[in-house]
């Protein structure tokens, strides 16, 4: 054996043992993916879903036999591309589609399909299949499922139908509708709630904008704390509670039905509300407008046996006087008492009916007749009147402001003669009278003081009623020849020219009568 043979012997089976541990490891890789595709094959046939695999490339290589049971194909025909008829028409271009970019990407695939069954109805299925690399990152198979999706499917569907429905009857409504959820302290106590959802008319009813995510208090700083407590008691307790309330701080009076959203534990609470603020004004007004209409009635009625009692008494004087008259021979002297009393209670009743015709004009509509005017020259001109008729009383101007105001001058002229005849009545003889007017933040006031015997508090309001009078405290011992109406229609001409009228009293301190008129324009026809 020369040199070379024996160097060649040598070296072969080196060159062998070198080969060798390279195919052992290919060997014992292709040993184990078959272990573990074996391995998988056995899961697939216990699964519930419906396994498979694919090369690389995406070309399927095995279906477990539940696909067969499933689209009752043979494996021949679900191997030869024939699963591709199994998946719903409508479906199939984007299976495909979303098929072909995860092989291409190796990103995972995972889609919602249908799938017709063995007994040609058509199923809700999800397929999802993951890579499975070498260590070079190299994608060796596609694993994936096939798993029956129906139940879940048709549950969704009718949790999106219900949703729908839910939805649409919410819109639909005219009550304003909210979830919200109670939040406590960490003493346990309610302060504030969030609002989690709301439809569309629950704006136009609370008046609170984008409120989702928000809290109440957010909303509406100073929202009642009677609020809280009240849906706080609600999620306690699971008790629905329908109440109505008013908010100071929203400006709005609500009917509400309140109910727990959850069982027991639930902090959520829901609301189905009305804004009622209209009707409750409305029951408001209609009370307010009973209460004057009962008022009005009783005064009213109060007014007619007043008025009759008030037209009796100067009727029957004259119709007496006239009846002796008539009757017997009175001499002289009595026959000229006698035909003075039937003048002076005729030219009563004259003021009388003409007072209650100036009421009666003024109850269905005030008339003013506005112009400009000066209205210390009307108080001047009614005073001075007074005074040349009244010699046996002291008058004094204390101030007389300018004052110049749109107004009706015969109305004007009416207010201040009642006010100072007032005076000149209640007030004895060598008494005085005291007229004052002056101007302070656009009022023009002027103020008539007497010093009458005064009134006790309780007739202060009471003597612009009509017919009512105080005689007996305010009387110089004889009949003053009032109707009992004119501070009535004081009353009346000052409210129709936007003012205001009282008086200020104490027994034994005379009166003072008060008038504040605004110096601004008046609209004709008030």
């Amino acid at each position: 054996m020369s040199a070379r043979e024996s160097s060649r012997r040598k070296q072969t089976p080196l060159g062998k043992q070198g080969r060798r541990p390279q195919l052992d490891e290919q060997r014992q890789t292709e040993d184990a993916l078959r272990e573990s595709e074996d391995h998988y094959r056995h899961s697939m046939e216990l699964s519930p879903q419906v396994p498979w695999t694919a090369d690389p490339q995406g070309n399927i290589l095995d279906f477990s036999s539940r696909w067969l049971e499933l689209t009752g194909h043979s494996r021949e025909e679900a191997l030869s591309q024939g699963w591709a008829s199994a998946p719903h028409p409508d479906d199939f271009p984007r299976m495909a589609r979303a098929w072909t970019h995860s092989v291409n990407s190796g990103e995972a695939y995972d889609i919602e399909h249908r799938v017709r069954t063995a007994s040609g109805e058509y199923r809700w299925m999800q397929s999802r299949a993951y890579p499975r690399r070498d260590a070079a990152g190299h994608i060796l198979r596609w694993y994936g499922t096939t798993e029956n999706i129906e139940v879940r499917r048709q549950a969704e569907m009718a949790q999106h139908e219900s949703d729908v429905r839910y939805r649409t009857l919410l819109e639909r409504i005219q009550q304003g509708f909210c979830i919200f959820e109670m939040i406590y302290t960490e003493a346990g106590e309610a302060y504030d709630y969030r609002f989690l959802e709301v439809n569309a008319t629950f704006e136009r009813h609370s008046g609170l904008l984008g409120a989702p995510g928000k809290t109440v208090l957010e909303l509406v700083p100073g929202l009642e704390q009677h609020w809280i407590d009240t849906y706080a008691r609600v999620a306690q307790t699971g008790q629905p509670f329908h109440f109505e309330q008013g908010s100071e701080a929203m400006g709005r009076w609500f009917e509400v039905d309140a109910v727990r959203v959850g069982g027991a534990g639930s902090k959520k609470v829901a609301l189905l509300f009305t804004d009622v603020t209209e009707r409750k004004r409305n029951e408001a007004e209609l009370r307010e407008s009973e209460r004057r209409y009962r008022a009005l009635a009783e005064a009213q009625k109060r007014f007619v046996n007043d008025a009759a009692h008030e037209l009796r008494a100067p009727l029957t004087a004259i119709q007496g006087n006239l009846e002796l008259l008539e009757r017997y021979s009175v001499n002289e002297g009595d026959r000229k008492e006698m035909l003075s009393d039937i003048h002076r209670e005729a030219a009563r009743l004259g003021r009388m009916v003409s007072d209650l015709l100036t009421l009666a004009r003024g109850d269905v509509s005030p008339g003013l007749r506005v112009s400009s005017l000066k209205l210390d020259r009307i108080l001047e001109s009614v005073f001075r009147d007074l005074e040349r008729r009244s010699k046996q009383h002291h008058f004094s101007l204390e101030t007389l402001t300018p004052v110049q105001l749109e107004g009706d001058g015969d109305r004007l002229r009416q207010l201040a003669f009642i006010v100072l005849e007032n005076a000149v009545k209640y007030t004895p003889s060598g008494g005085n009278i005291t007229l004052k007017l002056t101007t302070a933040a656009g009022l023009a006031r002027f103020e008539v003081k007497d010093s009458g015997p005064g009134l006790s508090s309780e007739h202060l309001d009471l003597v612009f009623e009509r017919f009512y009078r105080v005689d007996s405290a305010r009387s110089r011992g004889e009949d003053p020849g009032g109707t009992g109406l004119g501070l009535s229609i004081a009353r009346q001409i000052v409210e129709a020219h936007g003012g205001r009228v009282w008086l200020e009293s104490e027994l034994g301190e005379g009166t003072v009568a008060v008038v504040e008129l605004p110096i601004e324009t008046l609209e004709d026809g008030l």
